[in-house]
């Protein structure tokens, strides 16, 4: 049964790198533990374009039984031992959204995506609905992540480790709420796209 489950993985271009298994061959789950829990998962890089940048993307969430849920920035992720931080060497936004931040509430309280190596995850019961709070600052899907990884991979096709780890702790939540992660893949995108992603 593990080596079926390791080949369905590989099907959908990620190999599971940890000692359990996901919930479906695109999904990861990390339960809540007492301590932080890292997974390292195989990617396959596609070969560089001209004109096009190295992205990242995965969807990831709380899975909570209510909405909203509200937030938290408690997850890390590591390209080959390096953090995907909050700007690539250039200067730019390396989460392609057009607000790398939020308000909410009467005093307009400031909230950033990224904090600390880590970045910040909504609590969803399904992976498709947003807390209103920041649907109401133009932020639609959440749970969607694109992250540009200039600078970071080499030129050439090949399979990249990516590490993801929760330092969100069940001490912290008294009850399971599991971190869904979802669809990794890398994709080469035209710069064009990546500059219309951050509202350029």
């Amino acid at each position: 049964m593990k080596k079926l489950t390791m080949l369905a993985a590989l099907l959908f271009g990620v190999a599971i790198m940890g000692a359990e298994a996901p919930a479906a061959a695109n999904e990861l789950v990390f339960d809540l533990e007492k301590a932080p829990v890292t997974k390292t998962i195989t990617v396959q890089k596609p070969a560089d374009e001209a004109g096009k940048v190295p992205v990242l993307q995965l969807k990831a969430f709380y899975k909570h039984s209510t909405n909203p849920g509200g937030w938290t920035q408690a997850v890390s992720y590591r390209i080959n031992g390096k953090y995907i931080t909050e700007k690539t060497a250039a200067g730019t936004p390396r989460l392609l959204r057009n607000k790398q931040g939020f308000t909410y509430g009467a005093k307009n309280t400031a909230v950033t995506f990224f904090k600390s190596n880590r970045w910040l995850t909504i609590y969803s019961k399904d992976g498709e609905t947003t807390d209103p709070r920041l649907v109401k600052n133009g932020i639609t899907d959440a749970t969607s992540f694109s992250f540009d990884l200039s600078g970071m991979l080499p030129a050439q096709a090949c399979e990249q480790k990516l590490a993801i780890t929760n330092i969100l702790l069940i001490t912290h939540t008294k009850k399971n709420m599991p971190l869904i992660i979802r669809d990794v893949k890398i994709v080469m995108m035209p710069a064009a796209e990546v500059a219309k992603m951050l509202g350029k």
